[in-house]
């Protein structure tokens, strides 16, 4: 049972439609909070960024585009950056633009080069345009940061799989060299 949020603050809602969101898989719940969240502040970066997020989570990469778009304009240098970046890659990746998802790729990992989804995302990238060899050197970067990362488990830890295509994610990544 989630107790009834009972603030204003744009932050604070966003920060916990996230934890709902990914703890819970009250993705439905964590958007009418960030819907508030945005009433009380349409210019909350960190509320933008969430929306993205959740939104692509459930396959609406238009929405998805539209808030991380918002996000990084209102906050170019935001430490968070990354999620929104690696929310637009997941969504060019949908529209099998593959250029387009490898710049926000490399803007994400600029961002945060330790984030293991954005090199998963890399990975997928560099597969899908048949440079197998630097998917494989993203791979071992991934394993790296995160050893314990397997095909098994990609599901679990990369929100985009389910609107991108588990299957087609996995050949991706064995192509890449990464465990089953």
């Amino acid at each position: 049972v989630v107790a009834k949020v009972q603030t204003q603050d744009a932050t604070a809602l966003a920060l916990a439609a996230l934890a709902l969101s990914a703890l819970a898989g009250r993705h439905d719940t964590a958007l009418t909070m960030i819907e508030r969240a945005l009433d009380h502040n349409p210019s909350s970066a960190i509320a933008h960024n969430a929306s993205a997020l959740i939104n692509m989570i459930l396959g609406r990469p238009e929405r998805a585009q539209f808030h991380a778009d918002r996000s990084l304009r209102l906050s170019p240098f935001d430490p968070l950056r990354h999620i929104p970046e690696m929310t637009l890659a997941a969504v060019n990746l949908l529209a099998d633009q593959n250029d387009a998802a490898l710049i926000h790729v490399h803007r994400g990992i600029e961002a945060n080069p330790m984030f293991s989804p954005g090199l998963i995302t890399l990975a997928i990238c560099q597969a899908r345009s048949g440079r197998i060899e630097e998917a494989r050197t993203t791979v071992q970067q991934l394993l790296e940061i995160a050893p314990d990362t397997r095909i098994a488990n990609v599901q679990e830890r990369y929100l985009f799989a389910n609107s991108l295509g588990i299957d087609k994610i996995a050949v991706d990544l064995r192509d890449a060299g990464l465990p089953e």
